[in-house]
């Protein structure tokens, strides 16, 4: 039960990102689009590993480290 939970955690921060900035309501380049995309790989990661399908494991390690990446440019461009 605790792995589904992480699975549809992780697809609502994923799909709510998309939605948010598709609507324009978040700007690619932002921050909490970003932070939508790191969480929500992460949690999808989480239960990637507990179903054993470990090429989602790395595709969503990969999607947040990418996603991780700009967040971290986002917040040296403020300074």
């Amino acid at each position: 039960m605790v792995p589904m939970i992480f699975g549809t955690v992780g697809l609502v921060f994923l799909i709510s990102g998309f939605t948010l900035v598709d609507s324009g309501r978040l700007k690619l380049k932002s921050a909490s689009y970003n932070l939508l995309n790191i969480l929500g790989a992460l949690f999808l990661a989480v239960y990637a590993w507990d179903l054993q399908a470990y090429i989602f494991v790395l595709l969503e390690l990969f999607w947040a480290t990418i996603a991780l990446f700009e967040l971290l440019l986002i917040i040296n461009k403020k300074r």
